[in-house]
């Protein structure tokens, strides 16, 4: 794990949500594909159901509760201000994405 991979869950949200469908899509055809054929991958891909935002939702919160605000905040040792801009970026998206999981319950 690299700082960069943490980079999509900071972006807008619109960006991050677009990333996290497509992120999803990608897991989606790796667990039906057999072999790592980029064609096969991508054909299957095609295939995939469109996943439920709250779905996406909880997906990126483990992501970021697990892996990208621990390294946000190990990243302090080497810049104190990238780190608080990094974190309260994805705290924003935290924000977005636990409305959409709290709007998708109340449903």
């Amino acid at each position: 794990m690299k700082l960069c991979d943490i980079a999509n869950v900071i972006r807008d949200f619109e960006d991050a949500r677009e990333w996290a469908r497509l992120l999803t899509f990608e897991f989606e055809a790796m667990g039906t594909v057999e072999n790592n054929d980029p064609t096969k991958l991508i054909e299957q891909q095609q295939r995939c159901e469109e996943p439920r935002i709250e779905d996406l939702a909880k997906l990126t919160l483990g992501f970021m509760v697990v892996f990208a605000i621990p390294m946000a905040r190990s990243f302090e040792a080497v810049s104190k201000a990238a780190s608080e801009f990094i974190l309260t970026e994805m705290l924003m998206n935290m924000q977005t994405w636990l409305a959409l999981v709290q709007s998708s319950a109340d449903l």
